[in-house]
This record gives C-alpha cells, structure tokens and sequence, in this order.
C-alpha cells in the first residue's frame, strides 16, 4: 500500500478506465493515510482546439495523434468512478474522500504549469484521500 500514488496524465491512454480507477483505489494505505491524485484532461470543445489542435497538429508539442477527444474524460465522470463502492460485484472496494478538484493551465512560452481553481476546461487534477476509519 502506497502513501501518495499520482497518475498524471495517463487516464485518458488507459482501455478499460474504471478498472484503472478500482486498481488505483485498492493500492492506497487506507485509514486516510493514502493519497490519490489524478491529472487528465476533460472533454470539452476549449480542450479539443487546445490539446489536439493546437499542441499536437499546430505547435507541435505534442506528437500527432496522442490524445483522442473521445478518450478524455470529465472531472464529473472521474469522481463518480473514485466514489463508486461496488465495482464488478467486489464491495472492499477502498472508498475515498475527494479533497479537492483545480485547473492546471499550460503556458507554452515560459514552459509553465499553474493551478487554477475555477477553470477546469483543459486539464484538472483531483486529490482524493482514502477514508478515515471512523468515516467508513
């Protein structure tokens, strides 16, 4: 069991995503001691002309053909996998808290990332935490 486990821009790659979501739960020291966080992209039009038209097929800073908008994922649709309790019928699923969900903004000419609570359009991140016994 992992104190922090961080999966930074991965989960729109990854086939079957809330298996990856379960896996990801299931190695966190549990007793909220351990810590998720989560970085992807969401699935909206800014994101679209942002990460695949511009980085990839414009600029350039990312190689053609990485992302696919279909595969990107909401911070809603994200959320609703980390809280779900039973997957595939295994109910020791680890249940978290969310403790917090931000915007991070690229800035291409200084090579720069900053949060930013308000505009999670692009890319998000979400801290969860693994429930606290007494909670549970």
């Amino acid at each position: 069991k992992y104190d922090i486990v961080f999966a930074s821009e991965v989960i729109e790659h990854v086939a079957n995503v809330p298996t990856f979501v379960y896996n990801l739960k299931q190695v966190l020291k549990p007793d909220g001691h351990g810590h998720l966080f989560i970085t992807t992209i969401n699935r909206t039009i800014k994101s679209y002309l942002l990460a695949i038209v511009a980085a990839e097929r414009l600029l350039g800073i990312v190689p053609n053909n990485t992302h696919h908008w279909n595969d990107f994922l909401t911070p809603e649709e994200v959320i609703k996998m980390l809280k779900q309790k039973n997957f595939e019928g295994n109910t020791n699923s680890v249940d978290v808290d969310i403790l917090n969900t931000s915007g991070l903004i690229y800035n291409p000419v200084n090579n720069r990332w900053t949060l930013h609570p308000n505009d999670l359009d692009v890319n998000y991140f979400i801290h969860a935490r693994s429930k606290p016994r007494s909670e549970t």
